[in-house]
């Protein structure tokens, strides 16, 4: 086996199944001089190798030292006599038991520009023969030097290996680096890894191999491995048998002889861990559940996934497959390519590759977009079609395995359920024809062994901004609106106008024009609401707003509501004066509705914006609100009770058995609610009593209507009683006398407060 750091490449075995192609041959040939004419002769096999300077060396540059399945190059030169060369001569290197060589050929190409070939070299595992043709003949100077690609099939003990040249002549080159013998590479798997080689026992195949180390599922007793072998542009085809499933011990010898009886378990459905297959054809997907039956499995096993799959013909030198599979959850991936013969395109037919990747200019589109793209091309007569699903995100999707110098027509298509507006795709690269056959397509020419990269370029169109238009507003006193606001968003590559009004009344139309940057179009698949395309690549928005009617903002005033008055010759008092609510320019004020319900008293007035005024709701004077629509003032107040004072009864004083003073006269006031009476002032003299009381009507209360007899009305809120009787006379020794009666002064009864009429005429007009 190839071990490159921690993933082993291919494993090969010794010249029989389950070897890989074998590798790139290179061949540098010098020819100098020329001589004229040389006899025709029977072709035979010919001395050319020069034993010392047969080299062996490692491939890669991991390290100098050889181990079991090592990839090795052999370098050589060779030379013949000068004008011996005939055409259909041969030489010959015999490769030592230990080598395998890569099977193949290659062509003796000229060097430094020389344009002649000299022969060909067939490379067998175990013999390069090369045959020479007619342009050897006649020359001088004849030789040069190639190099061979093998690979490590056997161990040994030895410090040399042995080659066989002609005559049984033998050639003992050293190992590199002086090494002693070679065995075992003791690195063994620590990751799970993926690898793929050409068989060489058969041309048409591709040998898979998925290597699991049991310490990475030591955590679980079943493991899923699925395979996707499906090459998109090639059939391929499970081969039969395949695939195989087995174990081996996690040693150094096992793992590099696999299929030694002693290491090689293989897994089935009858065995424990057992195996369950499953294969989808449709999709180019094999499935293989490895079940250890509840154990985990063992660490120090190594698990072998080997899967053939075939093509339809022999697999050309540069053809490439990449394979993918998971473990579990865990992906791997890995591409076989089949090295060619020779330094140049050797002998035969050969393949080349196509690989397109993305790039979007002038939008934000995500990664994870997906640009499926078609590709096409005729071979013998038959029409090969397919689709590459492209990314966003620049990574290559390669079309392998394109016969040499075929035309591949690729065709780009819009992604499913996008919002974006893409231009014209523009292909470039080395060798590519733009805009063949269509605007949305290309040509390009794959030559063998060589991968065409094609650059898929999308340019987005710009997509125009949505237009937002703000009707005009009234400002505090204006009787006109102000212009409509119009906001247009920017956009990059396209240029908008300067807004154009029109006004008609209280329409005003809008108009934005846009104009795309030169090389640019505009998107015309996402047009926003208002847009329309005018035909010359240019697009003008439209709309028509409606202007508010700009009102003056009034406020209306507080009426004054004046104070209810008992009148002096009634109970009903007075309903209070509205003022202040006179008609003006703005605003009519309704005609005071004045109620009375309860011993309340309600005054509402209503007012009513003349046209051209509002008014303003939100900033109502205190009293004023917004009732069923209509701005309306409302204040209620207690209704004033008109009251009448009550005289006081007088006990002018009586005259005592045996007393010739009558006792002092005494005043009872009466009690008359809403009346507060003061101390009565009596007076005696000349025989008379005089009596003086003074009332006061309490808050809410006044003295109205005709005065009861005695009382005489000062002011709305003040009577004062007068009364005279006169003193009893007590005479002394006469008889008693019946005391004078008083004639008792009639007690007035207050009248009840008379309800204000509604609708009485405002006053103070």
């Amino acid at each position: 086996m190839i071990w490159e750091g921690n993933y082993v490449l291919k494993r090969i075995k010794p010249r029989s199944e389950w070897r890989p192609m074998a590798f790139l041959l290179a061949f540098l040939i010098g020819v100098a001089g020329l001589v004229v004419g040389s006899p025709a002769a029977q072709a035979t096999e010919v001395d050319a190798i020069d034993p010392g300077s047969i080299r062996i060396t490692r491939v890669d540059e991991e390290s100098s030292k050889l181990y079991l399945w090592t990839a090795i190059r052999i370098d050589a030169n060779w030379r013949i006599p000068d004008g011996t060369g005939k055409a259909g001569d041969t030489f010959k290197l015999g490769l030592p038991g230990e080598l395998d060589g890569t099977v193949g050929s290659f062509e003796l190409k000229g060097k430094d520009g020389d344009p002649l070939t000299y022969g060909t070299c067939e490379v067998a595992r175990g013999e390069v023969t090369c045959t020479l043709n007619a342009n050897v003949e006649g020359k001088n100077n004849v030789g040069g030097s190639l190099w061979v690609r093998a690979q490590v099939v056997k161990r040994t003990d030895a410090d040399k290996l042995t080659f066989v040249l002609r005559n049984g002549v033998k050639a003992e080159v050293p190992l590199p680096g002086g090494q002693k013998g070679i065995g075992y590479n003791p690195t063994l798997p620590t990751v799970t890894f993926k690898s793929g080689w050409f068989p060489g026992d058969d041309q048409t195949a591709i040998h898979w191999r998925i290597v699991v180390p049991g310490s990475k599922v030591a955590d679980r007793s079943r493991m899923t491995i699925t395979d996707t072998y499906r090459v998109e542009g090639t059939k391929l085809t499970l081969a039969e048998g395949s695939p195989n499933i087995y174990w081996i011990p996690n040693t150094p010898e096992c793992w590099n002889e696999t299929y030694a009886p002693s290491c090689l378990h293989k897994i089935d459905n009858s065995t424990t861990p057992s195996l369950t297959l499953t294969h989808d054809e449709d999709k180019n997907v094999v499935k293989a559940v490895i079940d250890n039956k509840g154990q985990n499995f063992q660490s120090d096993r190594i698990f072998i996934f080997d899967m053939r799959v075939k093509t339809e013909g022999t697999i050309a030198p540069g053809a490439q497959y990449t394979n993918k599979a998971t473990v579990d959850a865990e992906q791997r991936t890995a591409t076989a390519v089949k090295n060619v013969s020779g330094g140049g395109t050797g002998s035969g037919d050969t393949v080349g590759h196509l690989a397109v990747k993305k790039t979007v200019v002038g939008g934000q589109v995500s990664g994870d977009t997906t640009y499926p793209v078609a590709w096409s091309y005729q071979y013998k007569g038959q029409t090969r079609s397919g689709e590459l699903a492209v990314k966003a995100d620049g990574t290559l999707e390669t079309l392998n395995n394109v016969p040499n110098g075929t035309v591949v027509t690729l065709t780009e298509k819009v992604p499913a359920g996008g919002d974006i507006d893409y231009g014209d795709p523009v292909f470039s690269g080395q060798g590519v024809k733009d805009g063949v056959p269509d605007a949305n397509s290309a040509q390009v020419t794959v030559e063998g062994l060589k991968t065409v990269e094609v650059s898929l370029t999308n340019h987005v169109n710009p997509k125009l901004a949505p237009v937002e238009v703000t009707p005009g507003v009234c400002k505090p006193g204006s009787s006109e609106p102000s212009e409509p606001t119009v906001k247009v968003g920017e956009t990059d590559g396209i240029t908008y106008s300067a807004p154009k009004l029109t006004t008609s009344g209280d329409k005003v139309t809008v108009e934005v024009t846009a104009t795309p940057a030169s090389g640019k179009e505009i998107d015309d698949q996402h047009l926003p609401e208002g847009w329309k395309a005018n035909g010359d690549g240019t697009y003008t928005f439209t709309t028509t707003i409606t202007q508010p009617n700009c009102v003056k903002t009034v406020t209306p005033v507080i009426p004054t509501v004046g104070a209810q008055v008992c009148p002096v010759d009634s109970t009903t008092p007075v309903p209070p004066s509205v003022t202040g609510v006179e008609d003006t320019d703005e605003i009519d004020y309704s005609e005071p509705q004045v109620t009375s319900s309860n011993g309340q008293v309600t005054v509402v007035v209503t007012a009513t914006a003349k046209p051209g005024y509002r008014i303003d709701t939100d900033k109502l004077p205190e009293g004023w609100k917004v009732v069923n629509g209509v701005v309306t003032y409302t204040k209620t107040i207690t209704q004033l009770a008109c009251d009448l004072p009550v005289a006081p009864t007088i006990d002018p004083g009586v005259c005592k058995p045996g007393s010739t003073t009558p006792s002092q006269p005494t005043v009872k006031v009466a009690e008359t609610p809403g009346v507060t009476y003061g101390k009565p002032e009596i007076k005696v003299a000349d025989g008379k009593v005089n009596v003086t009381v003074t009332a006061t009507a309490q808050d809410g209360h006044e003295f109205g209507g005709p005065m009861p007899e005695g009382w005489k009305r000062i002011d709305a809120k003040t009577a004062v009683f007068t009364g005279e009787l006169k003193a009893p006379v007590c005479d002394v020794p006469a008889a008693p006398t019946p005391s004078p009666s008083v004639t008792p002064t009639p007690t007035v009864t207050p009248a009840k407060p008379v309800p204000v009429k509604p609708g009485l005429p405002k006053t103070g007009s």
